[in-house]
């Protein structure tokens, strides 16, 4: 969020769209109060003495809320840019300020009603969990100097690689129930290719046209492993071959290989300086999980709450409205799950799954709970927070109302039409497939061959008509789709390829529709390691795929709404800011600001 005051945003949540309404998204449009919405709360709440500089009908700015705004500021937007002059750039905060007063007095008459209460308690009970995980959790944390050098003393061998090895292969697949001859002439057919490669061959473009594995793709190449990742009678061939060297065929159960060393990396160290900011988010990540599960089972037992994730497992069957938390007046039922589920895309699903979802929500109203229970509300430094961040939902509501009034005259006026007509390729649907998949996870196999061989299997049946993939998906699947029969809805194939990793994508890309895929090596991107981990396979079946499409302007309006935004960002801006300014007659000193 940038940090300027009037800062213009959309924010547009769409689901996955459905065959019927493929194009029928669930808008939320926000206007973002930046910086702050808490900076200017945060003025807006404060004592009234001081010099006054700036009067309008919603109320007065002295110099004291001037400097309190600029201090609760990012340290680097606390002096004016390059081309402002100080006294202007102050003027312009002042400016921020009176239309933060203006948002709230409005967003005062906006918030009436039922849904009104509803929001200005969800603020209230946020602003609640916060001061308590503050106090729970975040004081608790010990980041200190000392204690990250006495964590990297006690896990030294964990900061660093041994040495690893950059391995290829070339991989001819044989059913383990295969008869001995069929494993003889494939045997006998890699001894060939062998033979060919030791000749000057070059490995690559063989591996690319033979090789049965997935990695053909990436000209046979497996990645860089550590000792101790593959099956130890493979581990013994493949560490003692030097660089550059081919292996003999090598018999696994799975088939047969010939590996190429292709590089020895010798071990690294990472100093304790270079270690001590990764390390210090470690800690902290480590320290509030453990912290926060501490909380949340002791909370939910002092509560006495009715919480039952279980029944997320039967989520199909389970009466919509059955609760699956309740404590006092608050509830969360399977249908709300159910509607986060659907609202959320392919991505966000899978970064914050329905159950991760459901424990963050039950753990906010615990935290909730409790600082209720324990007078927090009562305390000036809590209840200004709750004054805050009332103030905060006032002008967030009224923001986002002077943007939709825009848009409106703006639509009214032909404006956004014109605009659609010159920038309606921007705002086309994507190509979408509709995917079902199948997963299977390397961590409840003994060998990794297993979780290929299950789903080889799998894939087999499904082939010939003996198994409905949906039913293996239900039955074997770990991915969170698997109560949908692994169905994925309609997904961007860039957003699976985000997730599952590229070598899948450069698979399923080439996919017809109705085939299903051999299985797939799932890629995850390690952030801490700068490197892709394999945490499974997976087959894949593209059920259906939706073209790129030119929508009308009705069709896309959001999308059109959002783009006119943020190509006329700055002129929105200052037309609304202009119009709020004079709408409550505000009045600036010229001078001495």
């Amino acid at each position: 969020m940038r940090a300027w005051f009037f800062r213009l945003e959309i924010t547009v949540i769409v689901a996955n769209p459905t065959p019927a309404q493929p194009w029928s998204p669930r808008v939320e449009t926000l206007w973002c109060v930046p910086l702050a919405v808490a900076a200017l709360a945060l003025a807006g709440c404060a004592d009234k003495p001081g010099e006054i500089l700036a009067r309008s009908d919603v109320g007065i700015v002295t110099r004291t809320d001037l400097e309190r705004y600029i201090l609760e500021l990012p340290e680097d937007k606390r002096r004016p840019g390059a081309d402002q002059t100080l006294e202007g750039w102050r003027r312009e905060q002042v400016e921020n300020l009176l239309v933060a007063d203006a948002l709230a007095a409005e967003g005062e008459s906006l918030l009436d009603g039922a849904e009104g209460a509803a929001r200005i308690r969800r603020a209230r009970l946020t602003a609640l969990a916060e001061a308590y995980r503050t106090e729970a959790i975040d004081n608790q944390l010990d980041l200190s100097d000392e204690a990250v050098r006495r964590y990297y003393d006690e896990h030294v061998d964990e900061f660093g690689n041994d040495e690893q090895i950059r391995l290829s292969h070339i991989f001819r697949r044989v059913p383990s129930d295969a008869a001995p001859e069929a494993r003889a002439a494939a045997r006998a057919e890699m001894e060939e290719l062998l033979a060919t490669l030791r000749g000057g061959a070059n490995f690559g473009d063989l591996a690319r046209e033979r090789s049965d594995s997935e990695t053909a793709h990436q000209h046979g190449l497996i990645g860089r492993l550590d000792r101790g990742v593959l099956e130890p009678e493979v581990e013994e061939i493949v560490w003692n071959l030097e660089e550059g060297e081919l292996s003999e065929v090598v018999a696994t159960p799975v088939g047969f290989h010939i590996f190429r060393l292709d590089k020895r990396i010798p071990p690294t160290t990472v100093s304790f300086e270079e270690a001590r900011e990764r390390l210090r988010r470690r800690l902290e990540n480590q320290g509030r999980k453990r912290l926060e599960g501490e909380q949340f089972d002791s909370l939910l037992k002092e509560s006495g709450a009715l919480y039952r994730p279980e029944l997320l497992a039967q989520i199909q069957t389970v009466e919509p409205t059955t609760p699956v938390f309740e404590l006092d007046d608050y509830r969360i039922r399977v249908a709300d799950v159910t509607a986060y589920a659907r609202q959320a895309g392919f991505l966000e699903l899978r970064r914050l799954p329905p159950e991760d979802w459901l424990r963050t929500a039950v753990m906010g109203r615990l935290f909730a709970w409790k600082a209720l229970k324990e007078g927090f509300d009562r305390r000036p430094d809590v209840a200004g927070q709750i004054s805050r961040a009332e103030r905060a939902a006032k002008i967030e509501i009224a923001a986002q109302r002077q943007l939709e009034r825009r848009l409106e005259k703006l639509e009214a006026s032909g404006a956004l039409q014109a605009f659609y007509d010159e920038h309606y390729l921007r705002v086309q649907s994507p190509t979408l497939h509709r995917i079902r998949v199948v997963t299977a996870a390397l961590n409840r196999f003994a060998r990794p061959y297993d979780a290929y061989e299950l789903l080889e299997g799998i894939a087999e049946r499904v082939r010939s008509g003996s198994l409905d993939m949906a039913e293996g998906a239900r039955q074997h699947s770990d991915d969170i789709s698997a109560p949908e029969g692994g169905d994925l809805g309609w997904v961007r194939l860039d957003a699976f390829g985000t997730w599952f990793g590229p070598r899948v994508q450069n698979r399923v890309v080439k996919l017809k529709t109705g085939e299903v895929s051999d299985p797939l090596l799932i890629e995850e991107y390690d952030r801490a390691q700068l490197r892709y981990k394999r945490p499974g396979y997976m087959l894949v079946r593209i059920e259906e795929i939706r073209p790129s499409q030119v929508r009308t302007f009705e069709e896309a309006r959001t999308d059109v709404w959002s783009l006119y935004v943020e190509r006329n960002r700055r002129d929105l801006e200052d037309v609304t800011k202009r119009e709020l300014l004079e709408s409550i007659h505000a009045e600036i000193a010229e001078k001495g600001l």
